[in-house]
């Protein structure tokens, strides 16, 4: 009776064993935490994609957040690339890239200014790229394009306006602002033939040149130096101030030949002038010019 009562302690011993270790679940593996960075929104700060003119910066702040291993680094990408480290600006820190995070705690905010390429009609990705201490990664990222300046039209065209020879019957003086000839010796007008040379036949004795008058200044317009100018693509404020500034100073022109162009400077207001035709009196001082202008008169 003792035998069968020790066998059976021991039967039901083994099946408890069996039993508990059947009813103990095996624990599910547990997926490490990376790190986290975000666009913080914020006036003045960017968290999403934009369009900027050439040569302006861009400011975003990322705030970066710990996951299961301390924060480590910071990447700043243009592109594929990293971006230069003269091309960004980390407030209050050293701007390396990557940059290293040190004492920062489980979380932190970085203020970064970039300045952004440069070529219209770029679109470049920049992105912020936070690393911890097991090199896990996260990222945030936006797009830039580049766009033109906005410009200002033209608000003043004339084509084939009459200029006479200053010493002819007819008026050598033009009003830009109007497009019309007016006298010689009027307060009105803005440009003036320079009339004939005395000592020459009548058939040779026109100067045919140009001068500004009554506080108007003159310059010649250098094309090589304003991107696409020519007379036809003249069509804006911004593109007729860049070719007066780079323009040449002259108190007159030269011996003025169909195509040739000049500019005006009235207070605030530009014009281009072009020489449309010539016109040579080979028997009296009938002579003249048709100009085709384009202005930009400041509103």
């Amino acid at each position: 009776m003792q035998k069968s009562f020790i066998k059976f302690a021991f039967v039901a011993m083994v099946l408890s064993v069996f039993t508990f270790t059947a009813c103990v679940e095996d624990e599910t593996p547990t997926d490490p935490t990376g790190p986290s960075i975000s666009f913080v929104s914020e006036a003045g700060y960017l968290d999403g994609d934009a369009e900027l003119q050439a040569g302006e910066t861009f400011s975003v702040k990322v705030t970066l957040e710990q996951g299961d291993e301390a924060l480590k680094s910071l990447t700043l990408w243009a592109g594929a690339d990293q971006l230069a480290v003269t091309d960004f600006v980390i407030a209050g820190e050293t701007s390396n890239n990557p940059f290293l995070i040190v004492g920062a705690g489980t979380s932190v905010t970085y203020d970064i200014t970039v300045q952004a390429k440069d070529e219209v009609g770029s679109v470049t990705t920049y992105a912020f790229e936070v690393g911890d201490d097991a090199s896990r990664t996260a990222e945030v990222s936006l797009a830039i394009t580049i766009v033109a300046p906005p410009t200002t039209p033209i608000n003043a065209e004339y084509t084939a306006v009459v200029l006479n020879n200053a010493d002819g019957p007819d008026f050598g003086s033009l009003d830009l602002e109007t497009g019309m000839a007016v006298s010689s010796s009027g307060a009105d007008g803005d440009i003036q033939d320079k009339g004939i040379d005395l000592g020459q036949p009548i058939p040779s004795n026109w100067y045919q040149q140009i001068y500004p008058k009554n506080g108007a200044t003159m310059r010649i317009p250098d094309a090589g130096q304003v991107e696409n100018f020519s007379f036809e693509n003249a069509n804006t404020r911004e593109m007729l101030a860049a070719a007066w500034d780079t323009g040449a100073d002259a108190a007159e022109t030269g011996v003025l030949a169909v195509g040739d162009l000049f500019m005006i400077l009235i207070d605030e207001d530009y014009y281009l002038v072009e020489i449309g035709d010539i016109y040579v009196d080979p028997a009296a001082n009938g002579d003249y010019y048709e100009l085709n202008i384009k202005g930009s008169r400041k509103e």
